[in-house]
C-alpha cells in the first residue's frame, strides 16, 4: 500500500466529521437564542407588570377622602374610592386584568400597596424543558398621599 493510498483511506475514514460538528453547534445555537428570547421575555413583562403597579399605586393613593381633607385637614385614604380608581387603570391597560394572575391591594398607615402577579410562558425553552413550567413574575407598588403646597 503506497502513502498516496494510506492519505486517501484516512480522509475517506473522516469523510462527514465537519457536518456532524456544524449540526452540533447549530443545534447548541438554537437553544441559546431560545434561552435568551425567552428571559428577555420575562423581563419585558416584568417591567410592564411593574409599570401597571406604579400607576395602579400612584391612582389609587389619590383616592382621598375629600370630605374629611376639608372638615379636618386629615388626608385619608377612602378604600372603596381607592379601589375603583385602582381598578379602572387595570382596565384601561391593553389586555386589561387577562395579564393578571393576581392583584393584591392593601391599604397600610402610611399608604397603598399594590402586588400583582402573573405567570409567562417559558417559550421555546419550555418546550425544551421538562416539565415545562412557566416562570412567575411578582411586583410591589407603594404610594401615600401627601399635599402638596401651594404658594
Amino acid at each position: 500500500m503506497s502513502a498516496r493510498t494510506r492519505r486517501r483511506q484516512r480522509l475517506d475514514d473522516d469523510a462527514g466529521a465537519v457536518v456532524i460538528w456544524m449540526l452540533g453547534l447549530s443545534l447548541m445555537l438554537l437553544g441559546l437564542g431560545g434561552l435568551t428570547l425567552g428571559v428577555w421575555e420575562v423581563f419585558g413583562d416584568r417591567r410592564e407588570l411593574a409599570d401597571i403597579a406604579d400607576t395602579m399605586a400612584i391612582a389609587a393613593a389619590s383616592g382621598i377622602d375629600e370630605t374629611l381633607l376639608r372638615d379636618t385637614g386629615q388626608v385619608v385614604i377612602d378604600e372603596d374610592r381607592a379601589r375603583d380608581l385602582a381598578r379602572s387603570v387595570l382596565a384601561r391597560q391593553e389586555g386589561g386584568a387577562a395579564l393578571i394572575e393576581t392583584a393584591i391591594v392593601e391599604f397600610t398607615l402610611d399608604g397603598i400597596r399594590i402586588e400583582l402577579t402573573r405567570d409567562v410562558p417559558l417559550g421555546l425553552i419550555g418546550i425544551l424543558s421538562p416539565g415545562g413550567d412557566d416562570v412567575t413574575v411578582t411586583v410591589e407598588a407603594f404610594a401615600r398621599p401627601r399635599l402638596l403646597d401651594v404658594p
